[in-house]
């Protein structure tokens, strides 16, 4: 890059939380990683607890609720699934690596602006790290199998998780707990560089000199 002889030395404050925020996407991306090996194995988990289910008599339970204002029964097939209902299987997944290349392509995007001494990619950086610390909280969340304690085991959604157990490699788990305790850390450490008094004078002396 061609340095503007108007322009203000490179503050080595912003250097390194440039370097932060460029591992803030790596560790993002790692974090995704488990979630796009689960969203393949989902097919195969469907296709094995559905030949499984089908296999055995409908387990057929009636579930009371109320009904404009009426208590209404309704009957409810816990041993088999279709259609829309098998979507949920994937939905987990999906959105999480959505958001998470989402939140990579704008983080690369504010990079690139950040280089060239941009205050607004400056404050859209602490705001991005600020998205990726509680994204983290949200990907802890999302990752875990089915709740199965109060399930019959014979029910489609024991069935499944099951397999999903089974077809989950050891190292995915581990993987996602260590991305989302250091995403808030990695975070925290850009926002705090990119607030501090040398980058900031940075910034305002990148806007007087009219560089950018």
């Amino acid at each position: 890059m061609i340095e503007d002889p108007l322009a203000p030395p490179r503050s080595k404050v912003v250097d390194v939380a440039e370097g932060v925020l460029v591992s803030l996407v790596v560790v993002l991306l790692a974090a995704a990683v488990p979630f796009g090996a689960h969203l393949a194995n989902v097919p195969n988990n469907v296709d094995r607890a559905t030949e499984e289910t089908n296999q055995q008599p409908p387990l057929v339970v009636d579930e009371p609720g109320p009904y404009h204002g009426r208590l209404t029964h309704n009957v409810v097939v816990l041993n088999r699934k279709s259609g829309l209902q098998l979507v949920a299987f994937y939905t987990r997944d999906v959105v999480v690596l959505v958001a998470t290349l989402l939140l990579i392509g704008l983080l690369i995007r504010t990079l690139r602006r950040l280089r060239r001494g941009s205050s607004g990619a400056r404050n859209i950086a602490v705001i991005l790290a600020g998205v990726v610390a509680l994204a983290s909280l949200l990907i802890r969340l999302f990752w875990g199998g089915i709740y199965t304690a109060d399930l019959p085991t014979a029910s489609y959604d024991f069935v499944y998780a099951r397999f999903e157990q089974a077809s989950t490699p050891e190292w995915a788990g581990a993987l996602v707990r260590t991305a989302t305790i250091a995403l808030p850390l990695i975070a925290l450490c850009a926002a705090i560089l990119l607030l501090s008094r040398p980058a900031t004078d940075y910034f305002r002396a990148m806007r007087r000199s009219g560089t950018y």
